[in-house]
């Protein structure tokens, strides 16, 4: 959409330069330290592939490009229609695909089921009223694709209106609370699996008058931090 923007001329070419920030020496940014007390990978490049579509192909594709991880979303709502009944097939399917080739697999966990979440206005995807129903899920993925699985993300997009309940409910407390049950039930099951913080949109703050469509990610960071993601035997659930 910015290119677009750019190509008819709506944006100026002043406003589409990226700068320095203000008291910058314009030098890169030092490496942040790896999270102490956990392991850590290092940074890994990927595809991110249809999990329903022909994985193996899709994978195929990725290796021979050179890449040696693979993302795959894995909609809680559809994978466990009725609580306690987890439909095991497509993520065999990818992991043993995975398997096959030598390639890494990073599960990016979103939207919960209905029967998770009573009460609530079902238009837009959103959380689990009880965090531990999520936590139950992952925590079941990690011990039966334990070693299989190398990686967790836990949402995504969750400042953004769509991926959390609708205008003006994202809780970044709310996340917190989701990230850290998780967390725990992954690391219980799969001690050497990384769990990742959900990505944020970047879109910034988008607020047209009946609820907040996105929070900026900034602002929804020092919000996670607030409610709690900061402090001593946590920080490891946010960036581990």
């Amino acid at each position: 959409g910015g290119d677009l923007y750019k190509e008819a001329g709506l944006i100026p070419n002043s406003a589409a330069t990226p700068e320095d920030p203000p008291g910058s020496s314009g030098a890169p940014a030092p490496s942040a330290p790896p999270p102490s007390g956990a392991k850590y990978p290092g940074v890994g490049y990927g595809f991110q592939i249809d999990p329903g579509n022909d994985p193996g192909r899709a994978m195929d594709v990725a290796k021979s490009a050179g890449f040696s991880w693979i993302k795959a979303q894995i909609r809680w709502e559809q994978l466990e229609p009725q609580k306690g009944n987890i439909q095991w097939g497509t993520m065999d399917n990818v992991v043993n695909n995975a398997a096959a080739r030598g390639m890494r697999v990073l599960f990016t966990v979103v939207t919960a089921p209905a029967w998770s979440r009573s009460g609530q206005d079902l238009k837009d995807a959103g959380p689990p009223n009880n965090p531990q129903d999520f936590a139950n899920f992952v925590g079941a993925i990690a011990s039966r694709l334990k070693g299989k699985v190398h990686a967790y993300e836990i949402w995504n997009e969750q400042n953004r209106a769509e991926e959390w309940g609708g205008p003006g409910k994202q809780s970044a407390a709310g996340y917190v609370n989701l990230l850290k049950v998780a967390y725990a039930a992954i690391k219980a099951a799969d001690p050497n699996a990384v769990v990742l913080g959900g990505a944020p949109t970047p879109a910034g703050t988008v607020d047209l008058g009946y609820g907040a469509l996105a929070v900026d990610d900034v602002d929804y960071f020092r919000q996670m931090y607030a409610a709690g993601a900061n402090t001593a035997g946590q920080i490891a659930s946010v960036v581990a």
